[in-house]
């Protein structure tokens, strides 16, 4: 058994990649507490709606009010506060993991921190090995393995400019990919790689749901990543 915690930063200087300019959609820039922890958003759009006058849509009494909320109701009033827009330089955010482990028969319980690994790509090659050493120079306080959105899309054979069957491209879809660490205890030593894979197929999107007390309306945003 262990544990996992992800962290996402935004790059210290952001930069406008090209598909923010005269693209499918405009950009945005987010921090990384609003762009997500392990689900990183690429697409987002927000769109507010207010209620008929008088209706509060937490009050509604049966599906059959007029102060249901259906966000396709013609009644809804609606007003787009993000247009359908990509988040930009989402390549250039780090992540950085922590993990530890803990033996089933033995006493053993340990952290990656102290552990040496590697980052490997989806068909087995190594692309990187990760020590004390080369964490401290990432980042001295670091208590995880720190890595590029882009390393790890890049590890897991991925590019969120390709395009799928359906002919959107990932980064308008999202895309699922699964890190598998992997771990090896040779007598004293304990090691662990990280394997990026895509999942084939899978696209991830969420809605949030978000109420206004003060004027009973209710946003909605669209993430997809």
């Amino acid at each position: 058994p262990g544990a996992v915690r992800i962290t996402l930063q935004a790059p210290p200087n952001f930069t406008t990649p090209s598909y923010c300019i005269g693209g499918t959609y405009p950009c945005v820039f987010w921090s990384a507490d609003a762009t997500g922890v392990a689900f990183f958003t690429t697409r987002v759009s927000s769109i507010n709606y207010a209620p008929p006058p008088g209706c509060d849509f937490l009050k509604a009494q049966s599906p059959s009010d007029p102060c249901f909320f259906d966000p396709k109701a013609p009644n809804v009033r609606n007003t787009t506060l993000v247009p359908m827009s990509f988040i930009g330089d989402i390549e250039d955010y780090t992540v950085m993991i922590e993990h530890s482990v803990r033996g089933r028969i033995t006493s053993i319980a340990i952290r990656n921190g102290l552990l040496e690994g590697k980052l490997m790509s989806h068909d087995g090659k190594e692309i990187r090995t990760i020590t004390n050493a080369t964490r401290m120079a990432l980042n001295k306080n670091a208590d995880g393995d720190i890595f590029t959105v882009k390393e790890l899309l890049d590890a897991a054979g991925a590019n969120l400019d390709a395009k799928k069957d359906q002919g959107e491209v990932y980064r308008t879809s999202g895309i699922v990919i699964v890190i598998v660490i992997e771990y090896k205890n040779n007598r004293e030593d304990i090691t662990y790689k990280y394997i990026p894979q895509v999942i084939d197929g899978n696209e991830y999107k969420t809605v949030e749901r978000i109420y206004n007390g003060t004027s009973g309306s209710i946003t909605l945003v669209d993430r997809h990543g």
